[in-house]
């Protein structure tokens, strides 16, 4: 049987990736099988748009891009540093930059989300002593970022920020 790994490619994103972040983000957003999808036009909201406007031009700007199959999209884990004046959903403070994480629903639950992580961490400790991300209560992610060590810092009925030293 052909692994589904097969012919995985987990690599640095490059600002030339940015086409990939719009989808990225939208299927980061969690919602449970019970909600309605999220327009697309929720990717227009500045408090979410900052995640990606201008990615790979910030420093601390970095992340993993996992392809397939002549360069097929999969996923992404990135980082962006926020400011206490405009935070992101998981900020923590300024020196600390948040991570997003996101696999095709298609392609969850084979490893390409752990994979990501991983390569996105290992690149993030050559730079800053710790990460932070939000996820949403009831998001199964938050077991494999528990696995990954990551401990809650702060969280409320809508949703847990957690975060990783090095």
């Amino acid at each position: 049987m052909i692994s589904p790994l097969s012919g995985l490619l987990v690599r640095p994103l490059t600002p030339s990736d940015a086409s990939f972040l719009p989808e990225a983000l939208y299927r980061a957003l969690y919602t449970t099988a019970k909600e309605a999808p999220l327009s697309r036009d929720v990717l227009l909201l500045p408090e979410l748009a900052r995640y990606i406007d201008g990615w790979g031009q910030r420093f601390g700007d970095q992340g993993m891009l996992a392809l397939k199959d002549q360069g097929y999209f999969l996923g992404a884990a990135w980082l962006r540093l926020f400011s206490h004046e405009t935070p992101g959903y998981g900020y923590v403070d300024d020196l600390t930059p948040e991570l997003c994480v996101s696999v095709l629903p298609e392609w969850r639950g084979c490893g390409i989300g752990t994979r990501l992580l991983v390569a996105a961490l290992e690149q993030a400790q050559r730079q800053f002593p710790a990460v932070s991300l939000s996820v949403t209560p009831g998001n199964p992610s938050q077991r494999l970022y528990e696995r990954l060590g990551f401990e809650v810092v702060h969280a409320t009925p809508h949703e847990i920020t957690m975060r990783l030293a090095f």
